[in-house]
C-alpha cells in the first residue's frame, strides 16, 4: 500500500504536475488522520465496553449482597418479632404456659443477633464506574446513600445501649439456672426447649417473680425496646428493597449470584452433611428445580453444599423463603421442588403416582 502511495508521488514530481502533488500529500495525510481517529475511536469503544462490562460484574455482586442485607433483616425482624409475643404472652398469660417452657423463654426474650457484616461496603469499594456516565452515577450515588445509612450494623456492638439486659440480671440475682440461648433458634411454642433443667424451687421462685413490680416493668421495657427495633428495621428492610428496584430499573439485566443450590435435611438419605443439588432452570431470575423422593422429616436449601447460605420457611409468610429460616417440615412421598431465590417463593408439590419415575 505504501509503496503504491510512493509511486503516486514520485510520477507527479517526475512530470512536474506539483500542484496535484500537493493536492495528493495533503489528502494522503488527512486519509491517515482519520484512520487514526477511527482507531482512537474504536479503542475508545472498546475501552468503555470492557468497563461497563466490569462495571456489571461487580453491581451483579452488590446486588446479590444487598438481597442478603434484605433477607437477614427479615430474618431477624422475625425472631424480634417472636420474642415480643412471647413477653407479652408471659406478662398476661404466665401461669398457663409449662413451667420449663416459661423458663426457658425469659432466658430467650433477651437474646441478641448473631454480629452480621455486611458484604455491600466492601463490594461498593470494588465499583469502578464513570463519573461521565449519569446511568453509572446515579446507580453509584443511591448505592453509596445505601450502605451509609446501614445503622443497623453499629446495634451488633456489645456496649449498644438496646442490648442492655433487664430481665436477666433480675433471673441471675435470684440465683434461677442460667441456660445458653440463641437468637436464631427460638423455643417452639408448642415443644418445650428444655425439660427437667430448672428445679421446682427455680420454677417457685420465677411464679413469684413475675408478678413483682420490678419484674413486670423489665419485661415492659424489653417489649418497648424490641418494638423500637422492630421498627428500625422495617426502615432498612424497605431501603434495601428501594436500592434493589433501582438498580433493577436502570440495569434490566442485573441478576443474583447464587450458585450450586442444593437440599439438605433429614427427609433425604444424605441427612443433614451432604446436599443433594437441584438444577438451574433460569440463572437470571436464579430459579432451581428437582424432582426427588422424601421421607418424613424436615429440610432446607442451601448453596454451595454449606451453611454460609442456607433458605428455610418463614413462619410470618406461607411458602416464602427467608436466609436461615426454619426447617421445611415434609411429609414422605414424591416431590417436585421449586425455589425462586429472587422473589424467595418456593414449592414443594407432590408428583401424581403416574408420573413418578
Amino acid at each position: 500500500m505504501f509503496r503504491i502511495f510512493r509511486q503516486i508521488r514520485k510520477n507527479y514530481i517526475s512530470e512536474g504536475k506539483t500542484n496535484k502533488y500537493l493536492k495528493y500529500a495533503v489528502g494522503e495525510i488527512l486519509l491517515v488522520v482519520i484512520g487514526i481517529l477511527i482507531a482512537l475511536q474504536v479503542n475508545n469503544w472498546n475501552q468503555s465496553r470492557i468497563k461497563e462490562k466490569q462495571f456489571k460484574v461487580t453491581l451483579d455482586h452488590i446486588f446479590t449482597s444487598i438481597k442478603v442485607d434484605q433477607d437477614i433483616l427479615v430474618r431477624y425482624q422475625n425472631a424480634l418479632q417472636d420474642q415480643i409475643e412471647m413477653a407479652n404472652e408471659i406478662l398476661v398469660n404466665s401461669e398457663n404456659i409449662d413451667s420449663q417452657l416459661l423458663l426457658t423463654r425469659l432466658f430467650y426474650i433477651e437474646s441478641d443477633p448473631v454480629p452480621y457484616s455486611s458484604e455491600t461496603a466492601y463490594q461498593l469499594s470494588n465499583l469502578v464506574f464513570d463519573p461521565s456516565n449519569e446511568t453509572q452515577n446515579n446507580v453509584a450515588k443511591r448505592i453509596a446513600v445505601y450502605v451509609n445509612n446501614e445503622w443497623w450494623q453499629s446495634l451488633f456492638s456489645t456496649d449498644h445501649k438496646m442490648r442492655e439486659n433487664y430481665v436477666e440480671p433480675i433471673l441471675r440475682s435470684s440465683d434461677i439456672t442460667s441456660i445458653p440461648t440463641s437468637f436464631s433458634f427460638p423455643p417452639s411454642k408448642n415443644q418445650q426447649t428444655y425439660t427437667h433443667v430448672f428445679s421446682e424451687k427455680d420454677i417457685a421462685d420465677v411464679r413469684n417473680l413475675i408478678f413483682s413490680r420490678k419484674f413486670q416493668n423489665a419485661l415492659n421495657t424489653l417489649v418497648l425496646n424490641k418494638t423500637y427495633l422492630s421498627g428500625m428495621f422495617s426502615i432498612n428492610i424497605e431501603d434495601s428493597r428501594s436500592i434493589l428496584s433501582a438498580i433493577k430499573l436502570y440495569y434490566p439485566d442485573v441478576q443474583l449470584l447464587f450458585e450450586n443450590i442444593g437440599i439438605v435435611g433429614n427427609a433425604l438419605e444424605s441427612g443433614w452433611s451432604t446436599s443433594v443439588p437441584m438444577t438451574c432452570i433460569d440463572d437470571k431470575e436464579q430459579i432451581w428445580e428437582l424432582k426427588i423422593q422424601l421421607s418424613t422429616g424436615r429440610v432446607k436449601f442451601r448453596a454451595n453444599d454449606s451453611w454460609a447460605q442456607n433458605w428455610g420457611a418463614n413462619s410470618y409468610a406461607p411458602e416464602t423463603l427467608l436466609m436461615n429460616g426454619d426447617d421445611i417440615h415434609v411429609a414422605e412421598g414424591f416431590y417436585h421442588i421449586r425455589v425462586n431465590l429472587s422473589t424467595n417463593e418456593y414449592s414443594i408439590k407432590p408428583v401424581p403416582k403416574d408420573q413418578v419415575p
